[in-house]
């Protein structure tokens, strides 16, 4: 496990527990870190990658990364011309 996800996941639990009252407002921005995807990704795919309620398996996820990659890359070229 990346060290860093390792020390959000123990820092948010430290804070749940010390105010058992406390919101956690501001979870969307951690959530999104690259390196937090990539840990999820990674645990999800050694876990086999079933469908979840969705129905839309690791596999469709993967397929729709390539193509946001596709996307992303076609544009730098675009903005660099």
């Amino acid at each position: 496990m990346d060290i860093r996800v390792r020390e959000l996941q123990r820092g948010l639990y430290r804070a749940a527990k010390a105010n058992r009252r406390r919101n956690f407002y501001t979870l969307r921005d951690k959530i999104y870190r690259k390196d937090v995807l990539w840990e999820a990704w990674q645990r999800v795919k050694a876990n086999g990658g079933a469908p979840g309620i969705d129905g839309v398996s690791i596999e469709q996820i993967g397929e729709a990364l390539k193509l946001a990659k596709k996307a992303k890359d076609s544009l730098k070229i675009v903005v660099t011309i």
